[in-house]
């Protein structure tokens, strides 16, 4: 254990047992590029690759996971990132197991090389909320579910023997700029940086994001974090232009994620009250006036999501573009109980950012900093929500109702965000009131079942890795009208110049 207290300790896993095994390996030697600085800046990773038992150890064949101290030699500026490679005390868990694994890490990073500040970046495959993240080749049903992130930062502060909050944590994966992430993670990091929309393979660029630290070690954790939004974005503008690629990237102050929560009950509160009351199989009313208002604001509530940006396969939408477009839309209404709607919607998007770009220095705003290239996420702003357009998909429940045990301490979570927000309630209200009855008068002696189309889906798509499928169509060409151009923001003119 160091005695010497850092400014920065630094901490990466890398999730490498799958598909982005080799581009981890690239972002490894890009952090040894930089390396560690003495009482300034301590550079730690782990690297978890496929199990390797007893009998196929070598110098050349290291036990997962694999740890590393990174440091620069000045002396053989090319030395292998395995020079750097630090054995590890006990046997990891077999089969491996992610809160296990990642909290061991993340403590003994905290406990060895104890710092004023401390980053833990999480690298691998993501899909929002609705699945698996940290997804590997040969054991993905140990996989983190959703929900259990969480339990990561609560078994570190078990091993630790005390609360020890992470300045900047950091999802280097695709789709994890949500709420309901933002919500789990709230009690054990203040800020969050990561992405509304997917990720290149290539992820992070990490050795420009590590010498603006190196050479700015005195930078605050917001400072630090607005800082990767922008070195990240102005990394990926030559994708943009070249390959035409997309990416954004936003940091969050997770501190605000209780009012959060309390502005989004605010506007499902005002919501529920509009939508249809009754049943939600016939979402049925006698009642011709509310009738009337219900099926007018299903109207405004469907254009707002269509119109917002929204990322894959239009799963996940923007929080602030959704509240401006129904804001906007709401204004033409004098009716009493639109309007708290649209209160509601103008709270929100006050929470979030003041600025319209969502790129201002406002204490108060959640967002801290939010910027984009390419055409496909120009109206990201930094937070999206899981919205379905059909059902809820089985992935999300656990943020509905909290799971009766976990695999770690069998405990239950206290809250979970759609019952706390109220999100539950408006997506089934608002699912029941945009779905088409029964087509009367047609009868048939053929059925088949919900599951047994799920079943042929998943047989023909044989659960491609990543499970949601990262080559189908959806993937590349949006379902949505979106535009067709895109210009430069400011976030990247100013840098890139």
């Amino acid at each position: 254990m160091s005695s010497e207290i850092k400014t920065w300790t630094v901490m990466v896993y890398f999730a490498g047992e799958n598909r982005l095994g080799d581009y981890m390996v690239y972002a490894l030697k890009e952090m040894k590029s930089v390396g560690s600085v003495k009482d300034q800046l301590e550079l730690l990773a782990q690297y978890a690759s496929k199990w390797v038992d007893g009998r196929g150890l070598s110098p050349t064949s290291l036990p997962a996971p694999v740890r590393f101290h990174l440091k620069f030699n000045n002396n053989h500026p090319r030395e292998s990132v395995v020079y750097d490679y630090e054995e590890t005390s006990g046997d990891p868990p077999q089969p491996p197991n992610y809160v296990e694994e990642l909290s061991d890490f993340i403590a003994w990073g905290i406990s060895t090389y104890p710092a004023d500040h401390y980053m833990v970046v999480l690298s691998g495959d993501g899909g929002g909320p609705v699945k698996t993240f940290l997804p590997s080749t040969s054991q993905p049903a140990n996989a983190l579910k959703a929900g259990e992130l969480g339990q990561v930062f609560e078994r570190a502060k078990e091993k630790l023997g005390k609360n020890q909050m992470i300045d900047v944590l950091g999802l280097d994966s695709c789709l994890m700029s949500m709420a309901e992430i933002g919500y789990e993670v709230r009690k054990h990091a203040s800020l969050l940086v990561s992405s509304q929309g997917n990720e290149d393979d290539m992820g992070w660029p990490y050795r420009d994001i590590l010498s603006d630290l190196k050479n700015h070690p005195e930078w605050t954790p917001r400072v630090f974090a607005q800082k990767i939004v922008e070195d990240y974005n102005v990394y990926y503008f030559d994708y943009a232009v070249l390959s035409k690629i997309s990416a954004n990237l936003s940091a969050l102050d997770l501190s605000k994620f209780d009012y959060l929560a309390d502005g989004l009950k605010a506007f499902t509160d005002a919501a529920n009250d509009v939508l249809p009351h009754d049943e939600l199989d016939d979402c049925s009313s006698n009642d011709l006036a509310y009738k009337n208002l219900a099926q007018l604001f299903a109207v405004l509530l469907v254009r707002a999501h269509w119109t917002a940006q929204s990322y894959r396969d239009d799963q996940y939408t923007d929080i602030y573009d959704f509240c401006d477009i129904l804001e906007r839309d709401l204004e033409k209404f004098s009716c009493a109980k639109l309007r708290r709607v649209r209160r509601a919607c103008e709270g929100l998007k006050k929470l979030l950012c003041r600025s319209e770009g969502c790129n201002s220095t406002d204490s108060d705003d959640l967002v801290l900093k939010s910027c984009y290239v390419g055409v496909r996420d120009q109206y990201s702003h930094g937070l999206s929500l899981y919205f379905p357009w059909h059902r809820i998909n089985e992935g999300y429940y656990p943020y509905i109702k909290p799971a009766d045990r976990t695999r770690t301490s069998g405990k239950i979570p206290e809250d979970s965000f759609a019952k706390v927000t109220g999100w539950d309630e408006f997506l089934a209200r608002y699912l029941c009131a945009t779905r088409r009855p029964i087509r009367a008068g047609v009868s048939s002696d053929f059925s088949i079942s919900a599951a047994s189309i799920d079943k042929l889906l998943k047989k023909l798509l044989k659960e491609k890795d990543p499970p949601e499928g990262r080559d189908l169509l959806g993937e590349c060409e949006s379902t949505k009208n979106g535009p067709s151009f895109w210009e430069m923001p400011s976030c990247v003119k100013e840098t890139i110049r």
